[in-house]
């Protein structure tokens, strides 16, 4: 009995498994405008120089300020249904479970007190966010596991001079002195490799990549690149951390040194 349902078994071919081609990212210019100057400015005519000088940005890859926010199209990232790396069966033959694990950083560049530049109306200080991750199957190591986040702390003479928050897509009860996860003011934030807060940039403006391909979902390497800035008035000082979020697990991996920006 098992020789012809064995035969008949063999000659039923399988089916193709097929997965869907992941879309490119396209570079897009993108502007992370804010709220404007404190209260009490004088009134300038609207989508003028003299507005967008009156603008406060913390998250800008491109320092390209305008007064419109212009998103990147979200290039899909991780889920579970799509993870190309699997832990395996290690030899005893249990499920590992997948993980983030940090080969270098997060690291800021340069790092401690960033330079700020002062010209047109505008101060803005600029600096690079690097990171790289772990690939080990057997272990359970994913990089699609590894999430970086940035998160920026303003002191009260910045709140004073401000009223509040840098910008809008904060929320308006944020204190000084408290670490905040960093976000423009369509509360587009770095180092999301998926979902509402994700907003690719290529060119290392805010990616993941696999060798020099952009790879939001498995990619082991994360560079991304910001440039706050502020009116020639602005004053107080802003830093800013970075972290890796271990997004199976829950647990914060690393995390960078602390710079600062005195305004």
């Amino acid at each position: 009995m098992l020789a012809p349902l064995l035969a008949e078994a063999l000659k039923t071919p399988s089916k193709p498994v097929h997965k869907p081609a992941r879309k490119p990212a396209t570079p897009q210019t993108r502007s992370r405008s804010a709220a404007q100057a404190p209260s009490g400015s004088p009134a300038t005519p609207a989508r003028s120089w003299l507005d967008l000088a009156s603008r406060v940005a913390t998250r800008d890859p491109y320092g390209a300020m305008t007064d419109d926010v212009v998103t990147a199209k979200n290039n899909g990232g991780s889920t579970d249904s799509d993870r190309d790396l699997d832990g395996g069966l290690p030899p005893g033959g249990s499920p590992v479970q997948l993980s983030c694990g940090v080969a270098s950083g997060p690291t800021y560049m340069p790092s401690g007190t960033i330079p700020v530049v002062n010209a047109g109306g505008r101060k803005k200080a600029t600096f690079r966010l690097d990171a790289s991750f772990e690939t080990d199957g057997p272990n359970g190591k994913a990089p699609s596991c590894c999430s970086v986040r940035q998160f920026i702390k303003w002191d009260q003479a910045f709140a004073n001079w401000r009223g509040g928050p840098p910008h809008s897509g904060f929320p308006s009860s944020a204190p000084p002195n408290t670490w905040v996860e960093d976000r423009d003011t369509a509360d587009k934030r770095y180092g999301w490799r998926s979902g509402p807060h994700s907003d690719p940039g290529a060119n290392c403006g805010d990616e993941y990549k696999t060798g020099h391909t952009q790879d939001m979902a498995n990619g082991d390497t994360y560079c991304g690149r910001d440039t706050p800035s502020g009116p020639s008035s602005m004053v107080g000082r802003f830093q800013f951390r970075q972290d890796v979020i271990d997004t199976c697990t829950g647990a914060t991996k690393a995390s960078s040194p602390i710079i600062t920006i005195n305004w």
